[in-house]
């Protein structure tokens, strides 16, 4: 019953009824009056307030695949777009944090595939002859 209330509210928002990825926050800044509508509620501390510094709806189209969740080469909202930390070097697969011009945000560090754009063609050597393809 919570859940489709949950998704009841998200439609009446003008959202999808269920997101396609949530990342938590461990920070939430206190609401005041003046916040009127747009504070949340942080259930784990029990008070009202908004996350910090994190995306908390992210977007199917960032990553690759419902079950890859490295970010796919259109994902430009989040790639380079998170300001360096000194306490997060590597990214999730151990890869070197930023790749760019600065971090992504998220646990995946974007690496476009490498695409070769030099060849280099080599004889075939067989049984001591030279072969030419």
């Amino acid at each position: 019953m919570v859940h489709d209330l949950r998704a009841l509210l998200r439609l009446a928002q003008g959202r999808k009824a269920n997101p396609p990825a949530s990342i938590l926050d461990g920070r939430t800044l206190q609401s005041t009056p003046e916040s009127g509508e747009r504070a949340g509620y942080d259930g784990a501390k029990r008070k009202r307030g908004s996350g910090v510094g994190n995306v908390t709806d992210a977007q199917s189209d960032w990553f690759v695949a419902a079950a890859d969740l490295h970010l796919a080469a259109g994902a430009t909202a989040v790639i380079d777009q998170a300001a360096p930390l000194v306490a997060v070097p590597d990214d999730y697969d151990g890869f070197a944090r930023p790749y760019g011009p600065a971090p992504d945000i998220g646990a995946d560090e974007y690496v476009p595939p490498f695409t070769p754009n030099h060849f280099l063609y080599l004889p075939w050597i067989t049984s001591g002859s030279v072969c030419y393809n």
